[in-house]
C-alpha cells in the first residue's frame, strides 16, 4: 500500500513538472503568453508562481502600455507574493516583488513605495550579500532616484556613488550576466562625460556575451540604440535609449488603474 501511494504521488506530480518544463521552454524562446498559461496551469508551487511573476514583468514591461501594463505589474506582484509565501528563501521572488513595489510607487508617484522597495532590498542584502541580481537591483534603485532630481535625492536618499558601488559589485559577481552588465552601462550612460565614455567602452564586453533566452536577446538588441547614442554623445538620445532598454518606461503616466492591493 505504501509503495502504491508513493507511485500515485509520483504520477500526480509528473504533469506539473511537465508543465513547468514547457513553461520554462516557452519563456526561453519568447512565447510569453504560452509561458504564462503553462505557469498558471502548473499549480501553486513557488516555482510556478515565480515563473508567472517573471513572465508578467516581461509582458507588462516591454510589450504592454497603459492600463494593460499596470495590470500585468499588479498580477506579477500577486504571483511573487504567493511564491514568497510558499518559499521564503526564494530570493529572486523577493527581488522581483521589491522592484514591482518600486514601479508601482513610480506609477502613482508615491515616495513611500519607493522607500519600501529600497528597505526590502537592503534587508535581503543582509542575508544574500553576494547575490549579483540583488546588488544590481539596489544599484538600479539608486541610479533612478539620483536621476529624478535634487528633491528626490534629498527625500529618498538615492546616490550615484552608492549606485556605482552596488553595480560594480554585481558585475564582479556575475561578469557574464547580460541584465547586470546592462544595468551598469545604463548607470554610466546617465553620468558625466567620462562615465559616458566608460559606458561606451563597457559595450565591448557586453557585445561578446551570448543571450541565454529571448528576454536577454531583446535587451541586447535594444541596447544597440544606446550604443549609437553614446557614440554620437547625444545626451537627449542617451536618455531616450536608456528608457528603451528599461522595463515599464512611461509608467509614471499610467495612473488610471487603482493602486495595487496586496
Amino acid at each position: 500500500m505504501v509503495r502504491m501511494m508513493l507511485f500515485l504521488l509520483l504520477v500526480f506530480s509528473l504533469p506539473a513538472r511537465a508543465d513547468l518544463a514547457g513553461a520554462r521552454e516557452a519563456y526561453r524562446t519568447g512565447d510569453y503568453e504560452g509561458a504564462l498559461k503553462s505557469y498558471l496551469d502548473a499549480g501553486p508551487s513557488a516555482e510556478a508562481r515565480f515563473g508567472a511573476c517573471q513572465t508578467l514583468l516581461v509582458i507588462g514591461g516591454f510589450f504592454r502600455e497603459g492600463d494593460a501594463a499596470a495590470r500585468a505589474l499588479h498580477g506579477a506582484l500577486d504571483h511573487c507574493a504567493a511564491a514568497i509565501k510558499s518559499d521564503p528563501q526564494m530570493i529572486d521572488a523577493h527581488i522581483s516583488y521589491a522592484i514591482g513595489l518600486g514601479l508601482e510607487g513610480k506609477r502613482l508617484r508615491k515616495p513611500s513605495l519607493a522607500k519600501q522597495c529600497r528597505s526590502l532590498l537592503e534587508e535581503h542584502l543582509v542575508v544574500w550579500d553576494d547575490y549579483p541580481e540583488l546588488n544590481a537591483a539596489l544599484g538600479g534603485w539608486h541610479t533612478q532616484v539620483a536621476e529624478a532630481g535634487f528633491l528626490a535625492r534629498l527625500f529618498l536618499g538615492g546616490r550615484r556613488s552608492k549606485a556605482r558601488h552596488y553595480l560594480e559589485k554585481a558585475v564582479a559577481l556575475a561578469p557574464n550576466n547580460i541584465a547586470v552588465r546592462l544595468e551598469y552601462i545604463k548607470f554610466l550612460a546617465l553620468g558625466k562625460k567620462r562615465e559616458r565614455h566608460q559606458a561606451l567602452e563597457a559595450f565591448t564586453v557586453f557585445a561578446s556575451l551570448s543571450p541565454q533566452d529571448a528576454a536577454e536577446a531583446l535587451l541586447k538588441e535594444r541596447a544597440q540604440g544606446l550604443r549609437q547614442a553614446l557614440e554620437a554623445n547625444d545626451k537627449k538620445a542617451i536618455e531616450t535609449a536608456v528608457g528603451a532598454v528599461s522595463a515599464f518606461t512611461g509608467i509614471e503616466h499610467w495612473r488610471a488603474l487603482p493602486a495595487y492591493q496586496d
